[in-house]
């Protein structure tokens, strides 16, 4: 009877000690996932290409590719598609589950996710079109569609004014 007490305590033990075990490394995870996030959204290098991309003007679709196609502008379309990549890069890990939306939420406060959709949406959109490629960017706009949703969740508008990123003097 001692020993059969001892052996299912041991075993106990052993599970217990299994479950923390794991517990750790999902917390180690997801702390290594938050740096890399979080190190990637405040690298000044990644702050001035979002901001380069913003300050991109054009009329219709013809006028975007004329000033910054890969045509005219290959190194535009690589700014541009790394910026893209990334956010659709985010957006499957969180379609996937493999990021926490809560994390995403409050790295995303000043509302740069957003942002950008709102500026290469109708472009992205084109480029589904015009060249058949109907997952460009799928997953960064799951990632918006939730950013919205969870700031609705909150009481928050999801909507960027179209002066956003742009200094507004007193008036």
């Amino acid at each position: 009877m001692v020993l059969s007490t001892i052996q299912t305590a041991g075993l106990l033990i052993g599970i217990f000690y299994y479950i923390m075990t794991l517990r750790n490394q999902e917390r180690s995870r997801q702390v290594t996932v938050f740096n890399m996030l979080y190190s990637s959204v405040s690298d000044p290098e990644m702050l001035r290409r979002m901001n380069e991309l913003q300050a991109m003007e054009w009329d219709d679709y013809h006028d975007f590719e004329m000033k910054y196609g890969s045509d005219v502008n290959p190194d535009n379309r690589n700014k541009r598609y790394a910026m893209w990549n990334y956010w659709n890069g985010l957006g499957l890990l969180l379609r996937k589950g493999l990021v926490d939306p809560e994390i995403i939420y409050h790295l995303n406060s000043a509302g740069g996710v957003l942002w950008m959709w709102k500026k290469w949406e109708p472009i992205i959109k084109e480029i589904r079109d015009r060249y058949n490629m109907p997952e460009l960017g799928v997953h960064w706009e799951y990632l918006v569609n939730e950013q919205k949703t969870m700031m609705i969740k909150r009481g928050h508008s999801p909507e960027v004014p179209e002066d956003y990123g742009r200094y507004i003097p007193d008036q």
